[in-house]
């Protein structure tokens, strides 16, 4: 079963000039942290009313999860458009998601997919697990399985567990890839060592259909996987 999950994402960075205010973006971190959501949204607030992007991204999760504030998702939404507008990849993905869910603005699948793609289109895993998840079930776009079998693949080699999971799911049953054990069982485990529980019994029903040779080149190239996976996570 393919799994839907359009989390809201939490991308706090420390970066940018001091003239942007890095000290008090260190502060506003250290209070979320901490679970001092009044004082990280009072930072925060101060941040995006200055313009930074990271700053407005993070007070738009604020108001969505009620931290610190009551949820208002109006509000939300709001400040994720802002950051949103800037490029910041994690706001236009939660852009998405608000448009996906109908929370803080009316539900538009169109209009979700657009700023998914944006983020995408920057490297954006959750992102791109959301264009396969909507080609897999044709919600907003003309259901196609090789096209979501190439964005669920695009995320799982950023190490994206669902993704991971959801492309050896695509494996196994032959859905827009050819039929293919030794792929199923290798995506299903790269989730599964991730503690993703529902991928670690189509890894085990997997592997009982492999040889002991293919299962030692299966966890070669897992191990290969993990590589490019954290090579890339570093750049």
């Amino acid at each position: 079963m393919i799994v839907r999950s359009l989390p809201l994402v939490l991308a706090v960075i420390l970066y940018g000039s001091l003239a942007f205010g890095q000290d008090l973006l260190r502060t506003g971190i250290d209070a979320y942290r901490r679970g001092d959501y009044p004082e990280a949204l009072k930072v925060f607030r101060i941040l995006a009313e200055r313009g930074m992007a990271n700053g407005q991204n993070t007070l738009g999760i604020l108001y969505a999860r009620g931290q610190g504030v009551a949820v208002d998702h109006v509000e939300a939404v709001k400040w994720f458009r802002k950051a949103a507008e800037q490029g910041y990849a994690t706001a236009q993905h939660n852009l998405g998601s608000a448009y996906f869910r109908g929370r803080g603005v009316p539900a538009d699948d169109a209009e979700a997919l657009k700023w998914f793609r944006k983020a995408a289109a920057q490297g954006h895993a959750a992102s791109q697990h959301n264009l396969g998840f909507a080609y897999f079930t044709g919600k907003g776009v003309p259901a196609d399985n090789a096209k979501a079998a190439r964005w669920f693949r695009l995320a799982a080699e950023r190490g994206l567990a669902r993704a991971q999971y959801n492309l050896g799911h695509l494996y196994d049953q032959g859905y827009g890839v050819p039929q293919d054990d030794f792929r199923a069982f290798v995506w299903t485990s790269l989730a599964a060592e991730q503690g993703y529980v529902q991928a670690a019994g189509l890894r085990d029903a997997a592997r009982l259909r492999l040889s002991p040779a293919e299962l030692a080149r299966a966890e070669d190239l897992i191990g290969k996987i993990w590589e490019r996976i954290r090579a890339a996570q570093q750049r």
